[in-house]
């Protein structure tokens, strides 16, 4: 059963809410880019999940976790120390 839309399928959402599913055969093309790249094989779930825990999250609870544990990225400086570390993290993953 595929998964269901939230929101109809029209001319209008479509443009407004691009595809969340990866164009067809970019997965399959993928390992092979990565190695081109200079990156090693890694899971891209893994990838997706590292990459919105570290970015949407955050701005998600500015105002409860990160308060709780110290840290903002409202300010300039908060949102570069924020891309440093999802850079630096992906590079992790990733990275050779």
């Amino acid at each position: 059963m595929p998964p269901r839309d939230f929101l109809p399928r029209t001319d209008m959402t479509a443009r407004a809410c691009p595809r969340s599913a990866p164009p067809p055969g970019s997965r399959a093309a993928l390992p092979a880019i990565s190695s081109a790249r200079g990156l090693r094989a890694f899971q891209v779930p893994e990838a997706v999940l590292l990459f919105v825990s570290l970015t949407f999250a955050p701005f998600s609870y500015r105002h409860t976790l990160l308060r709780s544990v110290g840290l903002e990225v409202i300010s300039e400086r908060g949102r570069r120390r924020q891309a440093r570390l999802t850079a630096a993290q992906l590079m992790n993953l990733v990275g050779r």
